[in-house]
């Protein structure tokens, strides 16, 4: 008989408070395999900044090669790792979750139960004997993707996420993350009972004081990278509130030139990231004034304004005659663009 431990569970279950809510969230691996562990959410996050990166396609299509997918992660690029990453694809695509109050709908403004996998599909496309080059085509499931898209699953910022030292404290950078843009503008301070914080994060203790010592040194570690600048206590006992406050990221996106791409038709993450990374206005009114004056239907407009956004040289400085019908390939572009370049480093 194998010994309990995250690589042996089949299934578990979670309930927690969020605000006058409670949230029971539960996993089940199908036969034969068991639940996400370990460097799991390592390539979760990979694979949802990587959907980002290619411009968060409308069927949540991710395509990328093993090397460039260990690189985001975090990981050594090495045999032993291409074989666990293809294991962890296995687990990720096997295992389902569903969650009770807890997953935010925009269309209906408010919290309801939701159930998926985390991949709907992992396909190998082109298959190499060098590992590395292997091109994956990677699927989420319709409800991540869109939520990635409207900007409440977001990407983390990689920087940081890498410098942390170990799962532990990367589990709980990414659980604060996600509940400081729950609803898809951040928040200053988020707090949390003591006790809910030690379930959600698989702390397995009811004493306040062993929670606490776990706690401890993540806690000095995320105020030493500047994401959190102090963590309060508050109250007695199982009635401990904690409450983390963030420091002010450096650089966010202009928020009059975030509504101008948004309302042209792109996703809030793709606009979000691309202005944080380039923020020069004038770029960006350029391709605008491209876009506005771009004649002809419009198959796809969020795409076509990104590739206008990221190769200006291929629309020009005037658009008297129509260019090549670039709509219909733009989401397609990077991401074929980056396997090759992936595949080469490879």
């Amino acid at each position: 008989m194998r010994s309990p431990g995250p690589g042996n569970y089949t299934s578990w279950s979670r309930t927690y408070q969020a605000g006058e809510r409670t949230v029971k969230v539960t996993c089940t691996a199908l036969t034969g395999e068991v639940v996400p562990h370990g460097l799991d959410n390592d390539v979760m996050v990979a694979i949802i900044n990587l959907y980002v990166e290619q411009g968060c396609s409308a069927n949540g299509i991710v395509r990328t090669t093993l090397y460039r997918l260990l690189s985001v992660a975090g990981l050594p690029v090495s045999a032993h790792y291409y074989r666990e990453v293809r294991q962890s694809l296995r687990r990720l695509q096997s295992t389902n979750y569903q969650i009770e109050q807890g997953w935010w709908s925009r269309g209906k403004e408010r919290y309801v139960d939701a159930s998926f996998n985390y991949l709907w599909k992992v396909v190998v496309v082109q298959e190499e004997r060098d590992n590395a080059a292997s091109v994956l085509e990677i699927r989420l499931p319709d409800e991540v993707a869109q939520s990635i898209r409207e900007g409440y699953v977001k990407p983390l910022d990689l920087d940081v996420y890498h410098r942390l030292n170990s799962p532990p404290v990367r589990a709980i950078y990414r659980t604060l993350d996600a509940l400081r843009w729950e609803l898809g503008t951040p928040k200053e301070m988020v707090s949390v009972g003591l006790l809910d914080w030690g379930e959600r994060l698989s702390i397995y203790s009811t004493e306040p004081d062993k929670i606490r010592r776990v706690l401890q040194p993540a806690h000095e570690e995320l105020c030493q990278n500047g994401i959190l600048s102090r963590v309060e206590m508050e109250g007695r006992g199982k009635a401990q509130i904690l409450n983390y406050h963030f420091t002010q990221p450096n650089v966010g996106p202009d928020p009059e030139l975030l509504r101008e791409l948004t309302s042209r038709g792109m996703y809030p993450a793709v606009a979000g990231k691309y202005l944080t990374e380039h923020p020069d206005p004038a770029a960006v009114m350029r391709a605008l004034k491209k876009f506005d004056a771009y004649p002809g239907h419009r198959q796809n407009p969020g795409a076509l304004l990104r590739d206008m956004l990221l190769y200006p040289e291929q629309y020009g400085n005037g658009l008297e005659e129509e260019p090549a019908p670039i709509a219909k390939t733009a989401l397609l572009r990077v991401s074929a663009k980056q396997v090759e370049e992936e595949a080469a480093q490879a």
